[in-house]
């Protein structure tokens, strides 16, 4: 086994914390494996946690982020929302939504007896709409099975769909103030970077959060230390650009340590390296035919509710079609285009799709999921038919409606289809006639004189 040591200088190397620098190679039936050294127990008499937390907690007092779900007297269904909106998902964009959410969903029990639309309205725009769906999933299983009292142990909270070993953790410790660790992206960097370890072994990172918060002196919230090593990570210890020289570890920290040691010239790009990245998942490119079909008598707009389940469940949008080919193959993008015509006549009953009028090509705008980057191919139509009765097709969430465009953004539409929105409404600002195929403008050039 090869050790590095970590001294707390400041003590003068009265106390010594070990960081693993290598790997255990064991051999077994004559073969050679590697074996990650299990940290647990050093973790859970890490001698350097004592003074982590002291000096964590006193940078905490004075610079902690002052959030509306916190409070000295935290409830725990606060704390569960506020932690599912966070998932993924920055400080300042959660902000206006968790205002919204509690004042029309205020407690457990109102969020059970919630209609989804409802759920989806006010999570529109969040991202990660599967969150909302756990959500409203895990309050109906706490009003079931808890008589609406969410419990306040880890095993019983991670038997709620939607909660996690991370969400469990973080509302034992905030709401209950349970000696429970809460390792999310944040901690990890912050103790990867404490203990110079890049890859560290998932069992062995929250024994080392768990230290933090176990065997704690009176008077100290086992729910402060946890928030104090997610403010620390979100404002100081960033993934690309720490500020070390204000970090109140800094005295403590391996990595610092180690650039030191080697006279690293860029400390900070030293740094981020710790934790090691994992590669990031190939982004497949996507094209999309979107229709904004008007009723040639109101005005109104054509907009379909997705299926509960998948991508985007539940939120209404507009009819479209992923293209099987390039942008510019006008081949492929006449087939998808007959192929949304004859969909949308399957929702229409009793409509032709000769009886859409085609209005033309109104734009282009982009959008990126997690795994998907989209090219939205974005055209208007008119409906020109009296009337027609819809699909009565409401399988498994489906839904249709005409949607007046001032109604649009009240629904439960994603981000996405905001975008198709918003382009369209653009066009008609400017006065752009689409009633025929947009034709780009020639721009004369000037003779040279």
């Amino acid at each position: 086994l090869e050790f590095g040591l970590l001294m707390d200088w400041e003590r003068m190397g009265l106390t010594l914390g070990f960081v693993l620098r290598g790997v255990w190679m064991e051999k077994r039936s004559g073969e050679s494996r590697e074996v990650g050294l299990a940290l647990s127990e050093l973790g859970a008499r890490w001698s350097l946690a004592s003074t982590v937390r002291t000096r964590l907690l006193g940078w905490y007092a004075e610079h902690r982020r002052h959030l509306p779900w916190r409070s000295d007297d935290p409830e725990p269904y606060v704390v569960w929302v506020s932690e599912i909106m966070l998932q993924q998902t920055r400080v300042f964009a959660v902000l206006g939504y968790f205002q919204r959410w509690m004042e029309a969903l205020p407690t457990v029990k109102d969020l059970a007896e919630a209609d989804m639309e409802l759920v989806n309205q006010l999570w529109s725009g969040l991202g990660y709409y599967r969150r909302a769906r756990m959500l409203h999933e895990g309050a109906k299983f706490v009003v079931e099975n808890f008589s609406g009292v969410i419990p306040d142990d880890v095993t019983a909270l991670r038997s709620i769909p939607g909660v996690g070993e991370y969400t469990a953790g973080a509302i034992a410790s905030i709401a209950f103030g349970r000696p429970e660790p809460a390792v999310d992206g944040n901690v990890t960097r912050v103790l990867s970077r404490l203990t110079a370890i890049e890859k560290f072994p998932k069992a062995d990172l929250w024994a080392t959060a768990r230290s933090l918060v176990t065997d704690l002196e009176d008077g100290i919230h086992p729910g402060d230390v946890n928030q104090a090593l997610f403010d620390l990570g979100a404002t100081l210890c960033t993934p690309r650009a720490p500020t070390c020289d204000s970090c109140p570890l800094i005295k403590l920290c391996s990595v610092h340590q180690l650039a030191l040691e080697k006279n690293v010239e860029d400390q900070t790009e030293f740094v981020t390296r710790f934790p090691s990245k994992k590669p990031k998942a190939r982004v497949r490119d996507e094209i999309l035919l979107v229709e904004v079909l008007h009723h040639h008598q109101t005005g109104d707009m054509l907009m379909v509710r997705r299926a509960n389940q998948g991508l985007l469940g539940g939120l209404w949008e507009f009819p479209n079609v992923v293209v099987d080919g390039e942008e510019k193959d006008e081949k492929a993008i006449s087939l998808a285009r007959e192929m949304l015509r004859n969909n949308i006549c399957e929702i229409l009953v009793g409509s032709r799709a000769d009886q859409i009028k085609y209005s033309g090509r109104v734009g282009t705008t982009t959008h990126i999921f997690s795994h998907i980057r989209q090219k939205l191919l974005v055209e208007c139509g008119t409906w020109q038919v009296s009337s027609a009765s819809f699909s009565s097709s409401v399988e498994d969430g489906l839904g249709y409606r005409w949607v007046k465009a001032e109604d649009v953004t009240s629904l439960a539409i994603s981000n996405q289809m905001l975008k198709v929105f918003k382009l369209k409404i653009s066009v008609n600002e400017t006065g752009v006639d689409i009633s025929e195929p947009v034709k780009p403008t020639k721009t004369k050039r000037r003779r040279k004189l």
